[in-house]
């Protein structure tokens, strides 16, 4: 009895769950398109909301949600027309067949991001053709199922003139970009490209040194030979030859307090307006279309969606929509009224753009100060137009993290969920240092006597031969510098900028802060961009990294709880002067090598730092040590490819990137390549 109780129980359980297996299913079939539908639209709102955001952030996790959006948003709103397909000749939820022009309106993507990354806009060929794919399935779906009424009929032929409208849009401003970003490629941004390079720098250099140069002078100027900005991101730079006639910045300038503020500024809104051109559709209306013409898809797609909500409001106050169920025709009411809020979010995010400012400008000048009174409300004066972020990567810190990780730790690790970099603040002390020392390089009577086309670690020489007249001193860079590979040079420098501030604790010098930032931001390039790593630079990171690895061994112990990046640091420091000339040494043995590139990096480190600390007694290290960083990153600028710039102008901004604009504006062509000057 009590078995077949038991079995009774059990059957009933298997009942019970078949039957909500069933009701579950039959709720996912009923309403799975409304649900994917209005995900779709969900994905639109967020992409129009948050995607400016990535240009001021080096968050990994919003680019990844980003990124999710992104793919997600295109995916989705192809497989919901797919999905439309299997409504044929069926008569259940007739009114879906109303969402299809939705989709292509979707496709279309929105004001404020049109592509990704660069690869995206590469692709537009392809987004050509799943525009043709796409009108023609709308088209196809609507023509073989509508069984509707012809009350209807009007708001989707305006909805699928709507997403048309979009979708083509965004094909054209990816094709844009494309051809923008395509060394060689030939374009015309503004009527300012027959002013000579020349021209536009002194028009530059005037506007920087004015009183009190205002914001909408700083946008308006950004913008004015903003082809040659582009041309010079993609290594085709502007023909401005050495030995063009210089034009020095005054002596109140350079004393100006603002001077920083204005030339950062400067460029921060060059690069914010070349990331609008190359990811959003602001740049290319702006740059490829009148005002007029530029405003009339704008004016379609809304009124067209406010055209189709008043005929199906209509149409459903009439009693056309009885038979249709409720929920969908919330779910369109959803949709229309999404998409208008959406259209004129995106509508004031144009006109609070700086493209808005710079069209009112040159078509509408009466009416220039308040638009900018609404750009200010945007983008305030304030608020970076960048992530204002150094990457900080530090190789023995690397190294540690690599000692002390197990096997798990090694696979997250590989993986990339644990990143070995941080970020810290492009201090303002940062920025003047730098500035002050381009700004005195360029009033130089022989900048153009000075080769910066390679690196030899000129800016610290000066400084030398400034304090002392002995050669003693200048020898020591003489022997690390000019007889060593750029990135030997960069690792050996970054390890010995460790030691000095292991043994500087309670230094107040100012170039203490921006050394230890730069070291690590130049070593991040280096190591994880590959800037100037050269054919071997691979190899060289991987022998230094196993002389750390080896010295972390034998000086520090097997306690791998007990390894700190301050303990490791000081154990080399105190090394320092018991190997001091280890690696003269090991170079006389070799005397035939010209470059020293197989030289231990780590007796480099004892030699320099020994060299560093004692300089202390005489000069300020950090002086010397700032200005070697700043040569470094000056000469790494021009070198970096213009896919690294144009790629991380969208992904929160790189450092470098603005270092590069500024030596253009500022006119210093000495660090560009030979070969590319007279471009």
């Amino acid at each position: 009895m009590l078995r077949n109780s038991g079995s009774y129980v059990s059957g009933n359980l298997q009942m019970d769950q078949q039957r909500l297996t069933a009701h579950v299913q039959q709720i996912l079939n009923e309403w799975q398109i409304q649900f994917l539908v209005l995900m779709s639209f969900g994905l639109q709102a967020f992409l129009l909301l948050f995607s400016g955001i990535r240009k001021r952030t080096i968050s990994s996790v919003v680019r990844v949600l980003l990124w999710l959006a992104y793919v997600s948003a295109d995916s989705l709103a192809t497989f919901v027309l797919g999905h439309l397909t299997l409504h044929i000749n069926g008569l259940r939820h007739e009114l879906v067949l109303f969402w299809a022009p939705f989709m292509l309106l979707h496709l279309g993507g929105q004001e404020t991001i049109t592509a990704f990354s660069m690869e995206d806009n590469m692709l537009w060929k392809r987004h050509l053709l799943s525009l043709v794919q796409q009108v023609a399935m709308v088209v196809y779906v609507v023509g073989k199922q509508w069984q509707g009424g012809s009350l209807l009929m009007a708001p989707l032929v305006l909805m699928f003139t709507s997403g048309t409208i979009r979708y083509a849009e965004r094909t054209w401003a990816l094709m844009t970009a494309a051809k923008s970003a395509t060394p060689g490629s030939c374009f015309d941004l503004s009527d300012v490209h027959k002013i000579s390079t020349y021209a536009y720098l002194f028009q530059i250099r005037k506007s920087l040194q004015e009183d009190e140069p205002t914001y909408a002078k700083l946008v308006w100027l950004a913008s004015v030979g903003l082809d040659r900005w582009m041309a010079f991101l993609k290594d085709v730079m502007p023909s401005l030859q050495r030995g063009t006639k210089k034009i020095k910045f005054s002596e109140e300038f350079l004393r100006n307090k603002n001077r920083v503020h204005r030339a950062f500024k400067l460029v921060e809104v060059q690069l914010s307006l070349i990331y609008d051109y190359c990811y959003t559709k602001l740049g290319a209306r702006h740059c490829h279309l009148s005002p007029i013409v530029s405003a009339i898809p704008r004016l379609l797609t809304l009124g067209s969606t406010c055209a189709a909500l008043t005929l199906f409001v209509w149409a459903d106050t009439r009693g056309s929509l009885v038979n249709y169920r409720r929920a969908d025709v919330a779910v369109s009411y959803t949709l229309l009224i999404g998409a208008i809020v959406l259209e004129i979010l995106s509508n004031f995010m144009v006109i609070s753009s700086y493209w808005a400012y710079l069209t009112a400008v040159k078509d509408f000048p009466r009416g220039r100060s308040a638009i900018f009174s609404i750009v200010k409300l945007a983008h305030p004066e304030s608020r970076c137009q960048w992530s204002d972020k150094l990457t900080q990567y530090n190789i023995v810190g690397r190294c540690i993290m690599e000692k002390q990780a197990g096997l798990l730790g090694w696979i997250i690790q590989w993986i990339g969920i644990s990143s070995d970099t941080t970020s810290v603040d492009a201090s303002s002390d940062l920025k003047e240092l730098l500035l002050d020392k381009l700004l005195n390089v360029a009033n130089s009577p022989h900048v153009d006597e000075w080769d910066f086309t390679k690196f030899h670690g000129q800016w610290a020489k000066w400084v030398l031969q400034s304090k002392f007249q002995g050669s003693t001193a200048q020898d020591l860079f003489v022997k690390t510098i000019d007889r060593v590979d750029f990135l030997s040079n960069i690792i050996i420098w970054h390890i010995a900028t460790d030691i000095c501030l292991s043994d500087d604790e309670v230094c107040n010098s100012p170039c203490r802060g921006p050394s230890r930032k730069l070291s690590s931001y130049v070593m991040y390039l280096a190591s994880k961009h590959g800037i100037l790593v050269g054919n071997d630079g691979h190899f060289v990171l991987e022998m230094a990294r196993r002389e750390i690895v080896k010295f972390v061994e034998e000086e520090v112990g097997g306690d791998k709880k007990a390894l700190k990046h301050c303990k490791v640091v000081k154990s080399m420091r105190d090394k320092v002067g018991r190997e001091y000339d280890l690696a003269e040494e090991h170079i006389k043995e070799f005397p035939h090598l010209e470059v020293f590139s197989d030289v231990p990096i780590l007796p480099r480190v004892n030699q320099l730092a020994t060299g560093l600390l004692k300089l202390k007694e005489i000069i300020d290290p950090w002086e010397l040590i700032i200005n070697v960083w700043m040569e470094m990153l000056c000469y790494m600028s021009p070198h970096c490819g213009s896919g690294f710039h144009f790629n991380h102008v969208g992904t929160g901004g790189e450092f470098v990137t603005h270092v590069r604009i500024l030596l253009l504006n500022l006119g210093l062509t000495v660090f560009l390549p030979e070969n590319s000057t007279t471009r």
